[in-house]
């Protein structure tokens, strides 16, 4: 497990810079590392933001995007916490 902060300055606002600056992030950790990347978002909508943004790119550098959240049913919570084939993002709320 590696953790990583940004450094680069936070919104406090779930905005476009918000959703720019973390889609700069994630694809530099994509290029500095081969392992998972998780994500901690702060519900679901902006999950679900995040995912469809990522959706394109993920799918185009074969990443197997997942979603982590308590209004997942009890199944789907526990396939993302499965080893999986690929690399994988995964957008949780804590």
């Amino acid at each position: 497990l590696q953790i990583r902060y940004s450094q680069k300055p936070q919104s406090l606002s779930i905005n476009e810079p918000f959703f720019k600056n973390l889609e700069s992030t994630l694809f530099e950790v994509y290029r500095e590392s081969e392992k998972d990347i998780l994500v901690f978002l702060p519900g679901q909508g902006e999950i679900e933001r995040c995912a469809q943004r990522l959706a394109p790119w993920c799918e185009e550098k074969n990443i197997l995007l997942q979603k982590l959240h308590g209004n997942l049913n009890i199944e789907s919570q526990k396939l993302v916490l499965k080893k999986a084939q690929q690399r994988r993002i995964i957008l949780s709320t804590n």
